[in-house]
């Protein structure tokens, strides 16, 4: 579904009554026209804009406008029974769950007043749209972490709920884990693991996450995500390895040569399951670490889905007012909202002496 933005008019919502060619006679006080800085400023969001479904975090989500999701759950290891041409087989009917996807609207005010717009210089005005697309990347990488690493569901109108990756039954009982391959699961199927932290907790706790996402046939590699804060306590254990710099050497292993420095550290090899690419975030904190398998920027296989309103871009909207001057105490407008597509697609952890997973808080 194309979700992109691709003129002005969709980022810059202007009165129907505006002349942009009439806006070109009036300028700010350094001698920008009024349209250069409509132009401008819609460059700017359209950047934006276009970021979202681009980058490291488009391969976690598709989007959509629909407000619930269904999938299906349970199954068992039976066989069709055996036929004959005067039998009839016994009827079969699958059973499903599922959840809903909130939507929020999120808004920032330019700060430009009557006489900021009549005597102030055009880069000073921009620092105003610079911290606004600041402020939605924070609004965006953080609902997009949070539901990531948050194991707590989220209501969804009175009695809807947006839930985590398989949590043991907790936001939903009736989820239960497709059977897969011979393997069938339980209600109490958990994504969400707290363990020791010290190095046999570590690599202990990667390898359960390989398990989790290959008995649901979710295969590596996976992409592995860490706290900034954590490097070296990672980068120590042997199941490390940083990338081959220089020249593209696989050594036996094809993703090696794939790696890209500017997004990953480095690779995990588990000795039994395969490989995980390393990233980390300097938005989760110390002693947290997540497995996760994107899909692709697209795909209903996705860890995420990312909800937004027909007729809207997915991004940024300024919506200007008919007053003095162009965008004068205008309203830039972000809506959205974020859920889990893939239940199954996320492993996460907790690294603690004792008690049970609990959520990050993300900066």
């Amino acid at each position: 579904m194309a979700v992109g933005i691709t003129d002005l008019k969709q980022v810059i919502l202007l009165p129907t009554t505006w002349d942009l060619a009439y806006m070109k006679q009036w300028q700010t006080v350094d001698g920008m026209g009024f349209d250069q800085l409509v132009s401008r400023v819609g460059a700017a969001l359209t950047l934006f804009n276009r970021s979202l479904t681009q980058g490291y975090w488009a391969q976690y989500f598709y989007s959509t406008t629909e407000s619930e999701f269904e999938y299906p759950v349970g199954g068992a290891s039976d066989e069709l029974e055996k036929t004959s041409e005067y039998t009839r087989p016994d009827p079969l009917k699958g059973e499903s769950s599922g959840h809903m996807i909130p939507m929020h609207d999120y808004g920032g005010a330019m700060s430009w007043t009557y006489m900021a717009m009549r005597r102030g210089k055009a880069d000073k005005l921009l620092l105003g749209v610079r911290r606004l697309v600041e402020k939605a990347q924070n609004t965006w990488q953080r609902r997009l972490i949070e539901r990531l690493f948050h194991s707590t569901a989220e209501t969804v109108g009175t009695t809807g709920v947006s839930v985590p990756f398989a949590d043991g039954g907790v936001a939903d009982a009736r989820y239960i884990p497709p059977y897969y391959d011979g393997r069938t699961f339980l209600n109490t199927h958990n994504h969400f693991a707290r363990t020791t932290d010290d190095s046999a907790g570590r690599v202990a706790s990667v390898t359960a996450g390989f398990t989790h996402l290959r008995e649901h046939g979710i295969m590596p590699p996976y992409e592995m995500i860490i706290p900034e804060a954590d490097v070296a306590l990672w980068a120590a254990e042997d199941e490390f390895v940083p990338p081959v710099r220089g020249s593209i050497i696989t050594a036996g292993i094809e993703v090696r040569g794939e790696i890209s420095e500017d997004m990953y550290i480095g690779l995990w090899e588990d000795a039994t399951w395969g490989v995980a690419r390393v990233r980390t975030e300097p938005r989760l904190p110390a002693n947290y670490m997540g497995l996760f398998k994107p899909a692709g920027q697209g795909s209903p296989q996705s860890p995420e889905v990312i909800r937004y309103e027909p007729g809207y871009p997915l991004g940024l909207a300024l919506v200007g007012e008919v007053k003095n001057f162009p965008l004068q105490d205008s309203i830039a407008y972000l809506t959205f909202g974020n859920g889990i597509a893939n239940r199954l697609a996320g492993y996460c952890v907790y690294y603690a002496a004792g008690g049970a997973y609990t959520d990050p808080v993300i900066t």
